[in-house]
């Protein structure tokens, strides 16, 4: 406002909006999205129309709000772009993140359809756009469709569209979500591709997500000694030298937590094993375990 104002030859121009559109965008303050969308409804005033990077700093701000106002106000946004900007992949990815991390229980529908989209209007659809829609399925538990994308995503030629290991572990955290009876089979079956895949690579979050859905599954008395043995393969890898497979105190927790669980014999001597384990990791310097 001041540089609108003075006398001096310094008039704002649209990258200077964009900057503190982008500082509101990444804020956490509380009415963050309302100052984002109100200085960019304000550009007009100072003779500067907001262009597409506008309009993704206030959508990404968008993504951080959970009422239903915010994805109407998103979608008329969306639509104004398409008579005044050109909208690239960055604007499909925004707007499908903010219906993917939306209470709205369409938003996983919804986003699909922007991805479905994507290609009419001449655009490349990528792995980001696949673990958008992923993550909105995993969110809500629908754990088929986030199998039936991530089954899509190997079976395309396209290199850009090759599913990384976040896709595989939202998979897996999906069907962590599920309860169905098969849940962990599935999940084992999740994890065997990324093993045997030569493009990815298995790391913590993956065994994490496949602990947590052996946690939740709670059919068997044996899911115990299930989860201390995806445990007990993490060591084994770390050990050998993955970095990126490295039990955290959270990999523990689950598993301690199906023994306390668990009816099994052996059950409370296992954990009791386990905590011994965590303590020798935590002397030797693994201070993350606990």
């Amino acid at each position: 406002r001041k540089m609108k104002d003075t006398q001096l030859d310094v008039r704002p121009v649209a990258q200077t909006f964009n900057i503190v559109l982008d500082c509101w965008a990444k804020s956490e303050m509380k009415g963050a999205t309302e100052r984002a969308l109100k200085l960019m409804r304000e550009m007009p005033s100072y003779g500067v129309a907001p262009d597409e990077c506008s309009y993704n700093s206030v959508l990404h701000a968008m993504t951080k709000e959970k009422e239903q106002k915010w994805v109407d106000c998103a979608e008329e946004m969306f639509q104004e772009m398409r008579g005044k900007v050109s909208i690239s992949e960055i604007t499909y990815h925004v707007m499908m993140n903010i219906y993917g991390k939306s209470n709205d229980s369409d938003g996983a529908r919804k986003a699909e359809q922007l991805l479905r989209s994507m290609e009419k209007e001449k655009l490349s659809p990528n792995n980001i756009s696949y673990n958008i829609c992923i993550d909105a399925c995993a969110r809500r538990g629908d754990h088929r469709k986030a199998e039936s994308l991530l089954e899509e995503m190997i079976s395309l030629s396209d290199p850009q569209c090759q599913p990384s290991i976040h896709s595989f572990a939202s998979v897996v955290n999906a069907l962590a979500k599920s309860g169905d009876i098969d849940a962990v089979t599935r999940a084992k079956e999740v994890v065997r591709k990324v093993e045997e895949l030569e493009y990815v690579s298995p790391n913590s979050i993956l065994y994490n997500s496949l602990i947590d859905c052996i946690v939740k599954s709670g059919q068997h008395n044996d899911n115990a000694s299930e989860a201390e043995e995806i445990l007990l393969r993490m060591e084994e890898m770390h050990r050998s030298g993955n970095s990126h497979v490295r039990p955290n105190s959270y990999a523990y927790s689950m598993v301690l937590t199906c023994c306390a669980r668990s009816q099994a014999p052996g059950a409370a001597e296992r954990a009791e094993r386990i905590l011994i384990n965590m303590e020798d990791l935590y002397t030797e310097g693994l201070s993350d375990v606990v």
